[in-house]
């Protein structure tokens, strides 16, 4: 039949005949059509529905031993009385006079100051008499931030930890305008960050019977532990916001898993308080 267009697609004994007359441009954008939708469950078929991650979770991430007996991964039987956790809440500091001129001036703005005290109140409310220790970095706002908290853990140890400071742990990607931090400033900061990741989320010398650490820091460093923490790409780190003196909780298990409970959650703070400088 002159004119008309032949499928062969699911039925090879057989020709389908449309018993239309179709015009050159309407055969090519048929045969287009099926050419894409062919492409399509090719891709489909070959690689899933849904993207797969090529890269499997590591459980032994930190180098501090294998993997408990019974316990595993996410997707498997895991025998829960061995299980424990360690967990640590992160907290940017407060708003802050962020043009002054060095760090000493760098101090929380009034609004900061109320962020803190709602952050304290709002935590001592939720894990009273269950924290171990309150860390700081040794920046000023991280500083006054981390005292104002302190007022509501009575006889819980303030430790500053200069690994805490702010910094550039990797370059992002998309890069962004006018942001071009050195070579030499990204390993600086990315070593000395990592440190401090060791050391607040590696199995080594913790406790791990639902304990709990506050960590107050900076939004760079939060977003950085958050991604290296769950094994994502941490060239993502800027494309996530955190709102100062919002809270992240992460938790580490004795069988290497590593979990976010809340990511930058200001629901402690009102609206009309929410900042992120």
């Amino acid at each position: 039949m002159k004119g008309n267009i032949c499928f062969r697609p699911f039925f090879p004994n057989k020709k389908l005949l449309l018993p239309y007359k179709l015009s050159s441009f309407a055969k090519l954008s048929a045969s287009t059509a099926l050419l894409g939708g062919a492409l399509t469950l090719y891709s489909f078929a070959s690689f899933g529905y849904y993207l797969k991650d090529s890269i499997s979770w590591n459980p032994n991430w930190d180098g501090n031993g294998k993997l408990i007996p019974n316990c595993s991964v996410f997707g498997e039987k895991t025998d829960d009385s061995t299980r424990k956790w360690h967990q640590n809440i992160l907290v940017r500091h407060g708003q802050y006079v962020i043009s002054a001129a060095n760090d000493e001036e760098r101090v929380l703005t009034d609004i900061g100051k109320e962020q803190a005290e709602k952050v304290g109140q709002y935590l001592s409310q939720q894990y009273g008499g269950r924290v171990n220790t309150i860390y700081h970095s040794n920046l000023t706002r991280a500083k006054e931030t981390a005292k104002i908290i302190s007022k509501y853990f009575s006889g819980v140890e303030l430790i500053e930890d200069a690994n805490l400071a702010e910094g550039v742990p990797v370059a992002p990607s998309p890069s962004v305008s006018g942001f071009k931090p050195t070579t030499g400033e990204i390993i600086n900061d990315r070593e000395r960050i990592n440190r401090a990741f060791i050391t607040y989320f590696s199995k080594k010398g913790k406790q791990f019977d639902d304990t709990v650490d506050i960590i107050v820091c900076h939004g760079n460093v939060i977003r950085y532990m958050f991604c290296k923490g769950l094994q994502y790409p941490t060239n993502g780190w800027l494309r996530l916001n955190h709102l100062n003196c919002g809270i992240t909780r992460m938790s580490v298990s004795t069988d290497s898993l590593v979990v976010c409970n809340s990511f930058g959650d200001g629901g402690h703070l009102r609206p009309n308080i929410h900042t992120y400088n």
